[in-house]
């Protein structure tokens, strides 16, 4: 059984057992998007229809698909909700202190690095990342998941040899 391996039959209205619907996500990135998709995430997580074969993501995407893993590792659905609920407000507090670009002088600062602005290194973003991802323990998880594809492929090889 893996991470998103979710109990393997539910029960509807009637009492009837119903197969849950399998989803393998892909979630995008861009900033603003991410805070949308934890939405649609928290939303998924509340259907218990719904079983999760796979998660990838870009960006944003990567950032939600990591504390989600994370929150189905060491707590199910409940956790992984209570995980994202909190990374992302942190960073609607951190937003709220930004400057909003509007403000005489600002233009000017879209054109530099912003290392410039961040000699010590400071990142709020990692520091709360870190604070909700084991990213040693997934990396050990991941390591022990066969992936399906190179089995069958395996499997296939292993009997053209026969």
């Amino acid at each position: 059984m893996t991470v998103f391996d979710w109990p393997p039959s539910f029960s509807n209205l009637d009492g009837a057992a119903e197969r849950p619907r399998r989803l393998s996500l892909a979630l995008q990135g861009g900033g603003s998007f991410g805070a949308f998709t934890w939405g649609v995430l928290d939303r998924l997580l509340e259907e218990p229809s719904v079983a999760l074969d796979a998660i990838s993501g870009a960006s944003a995407g990567a950032v939600n698909a990591a504390i989600l893993t994370a929150g189905l590792i060491d707590g199910g659905r409940t956790e992984a909700k209570a995980r994202l609920e909190r990374f992302w407000k942190k960073m609607s507090d951190m937003a709220a202190l930004l400057p909003s670009g509007g403000g005489p002088g600002l233009g000017f600062m879209a054109r530099l690095s912003p290392a410039l602005f961040n000699p010590l290194n400071l990142n709020p973003m990692r520091e709360a990342l870190l604070a909700e991802v084991d990213f040693a323990a997934l990396r050990a998880i991941a390591a022990q998941a066969p992936c399906r594809r190179h089995e069958s492929a395996r499997r296939r090889i292993a009997h053209l040899h026969r």
